[in-house]
């Protein structure tokens, strides 16, 4: 059932006794016509005499509890097509919206954020050419966070690796392995690079629209030794 509609039985009759009173006085105001809201009374009205007949003690049937439920389900069935009328119509305000108790969109555009922070990784292990590092949001202070919640609106990090004597300077040297948005991830070094080379991994934090902040210090490893952090 649509949000705005009460999930109650009674509930149901009472919004929809208030919906019909306002688009009955003056449809047009709503975007509807006369026989929209003649159409709508006629739903309501079998309605409102099947709810009564059915918790009515007299007139309570399985048939007649039944036929209620199939007089709701035309009611809501009904009430659908109105309310999207009403809400994309040009002069609906959102005081009609609220009059007719049916939902208030949200229509502030709240701009995603370019990450403003680094993600702390570390080295976890080694093992043979794969290199499995931990991503961490920062405190305040810098530090790892023991948590695993990612900053907000960051959606994931992209993780690079870069080899020789140094690392690049620039993003756009490093070679990338791969987004996540994982704790761990694993990178794993090409054939192609000697065992022993010295290893630099940096990862920068992505938001919701794919925009990446910057990237974090470089932390250096070898395939199959130690690590430490660069410089």
């Amino acid at each position: 059932m649509a949000s705005y509609l009460p999930s109650t039985d009674a509930g149901l009759l009472a919004w929809a006794q208030n919906f019909y009173g306002f688009i009955e006085a003056a449809p047009t105001t709503y975007g509807l016509t006369i026989e929209d809201a003649a159409a709508y009374n006629t739903a309501l009205t079998a309605y409102a005499d099947a709810y009564n007949t059915a918790n009515n003690a007299g007139t309570r049937t399985t048939p007649a509890v039944q036929a209620k439920k199939t007089a709701k389900q035309d009611l809501i069935d009904a009430t659908r097509p109105l309310v999207n009328t009403v809400q994309v119509y040009v002069g609906t305000t959102d005081q009609m919206r609220a009059d007719l108790q049916i939902t208030i969109r949200d229509t502030t555009y709240t701009p995603v954020p370019v990450p403003d922070s680094t993600p702390a990784l570390s080295v976890v292990a080694v093992s043979g050419r794969t290199i499995k590092v931990n991503l961490r949001a920062r405190e305040a202070d810098g530090s790892p966070s023991e948590g695993r919640a990612r900053p907000a609106g960051v959606k994931g990090a992209a993780v690079y690796f870069a080899t020789g004597d140094d690392y690049p300077q620039d993003i756009t040297g490093w070679t990338f392995k791969g987004n996540t948005s994982k704790t761990t991830f694993d990178v794993t070094i090409p054939d192609a690079v000697a065992a022993g080379s010295k290893v630099y991994l940096t990862a920068q934090w992505y938001n919701t629209k794919s925009q990446t902040g910057a990237a974090c210090p470089p932390v250096e490893t070898s395939i199959a030794r130690g690590l430490s952090q660069a410089a």
